[in-house]
């Protein structure tokens, strides 16, 4: 009989402990579990549709990467090519090649071969063709620039041709010509043009820019007073692309330069 009151006593003081320190620790700042959560936000698992980073949610079946000039959204943040240089041509979108020398360098004109154009990658070159090479340099070198080079060096034969250009903004002219009087460049009228006549030695050709922003040029290129051109059968654009892109002779094509800012 004491053995039983003896421990009714001992379970009356555990739990008389019990709630003095519920009370306790309800003013005392002991640590007691969360409430329930509401809305459940605490506990709800990560979107799998939002990026680190991203106001804005990733559309259905997109993976995200690397923006590129292509007129797509590569980077899934709902704009297209933004955060990157791009250049289109005719409206089409091209990717430019980078350079890691500034446009006039990039030209070299009269180093190594005399007379002529000497870019670093010489097998962009080739006879009986001009190519218009869309560069893209440091912003320290100027942003973009246009190259126009005709023909090749010691092939035996050489040629004429003309080039009209026209800015549509006032920004750019020409880098480097190859020699003085070849070309001119009305700067308040934002017209210009070229008129080439070369050797079998030589090759000919004109750097415009450079472009440190959003620059649309409208170029032509064909023989001496609108005709034919001579020793060149051929017109192309170069990019960073590996197959150079075929154009028409004596038609107006656009190329256009523009940077949409990163979101």
């Amino acid at each position: 009989m004491r053995d039983r009151e003896y421990a009714r006593r001992v379970r009356r003081a555990y739990v008389v402990l019990a709630f003095s320190l519920a009370a306790c620790g309800a003013k005392s700042g002991l640590d007691r579990p969360p409430p329930p959560d509401a809305d459940l936000d605490a506990f709800a698992p990560p979107d799998a549709n939002l990026d680190a980073g991203r106001d804005a949610p990733i559309p259905d079946g997109c993976t995200p990467r690397d923006e590129t000039c292509d007129g797509a959204d590569e980077d899934c943040d709902g704009t297209i090519d933004d955060g990157v240089v791009c250049w289109t041509l005719d409206g089409a979108p091209i990717v430019p090649l980078a350079s890691a020398v500034c446009a006039n360098g990039w030209y070299a004109y009269d180093t190594p071969a005399r007379a002529s154009a000497n870019p670093p990658l010489a097998s962009i070159l080739r006879s009986s063709r001009a190519e218009i090479v869309l560069i893209e340099t440091s912003r320290s070198c100027g942003g973009g620039a246009i190259a126009i080079i005709a023909d090749q060096v010691e092939d035996g034969d050489g040629g004429s041709l003309r080039a009209r250009f026209a800015f549509v903004r006032d920004e750019g002219g020409v880098i480097v010509g190859d020699e003085p009087d070849e070309c001119a460049y009305d700067r308040a009228a934002r017209r210009g043009s070229c008129v080439w006549g070369w050797q079998p030695c030589c090759t000919d050709g004109v750097m415009l820019g450079p472009f440190p922003a959003e620059q649309c040029v409208e170029l032509t290129i064909d023989g001496h007073e609108g005709g034919a051109p001579v020793g060149i059968d051929s017109l192309v654009v170069i990019g960073g692309a590996p197959e150079p892109i075929a154009i028409a002779i004596g038609s107006t094509h656009r190329l256009c330069r523009s940077s949409v800012p990163a979101r």
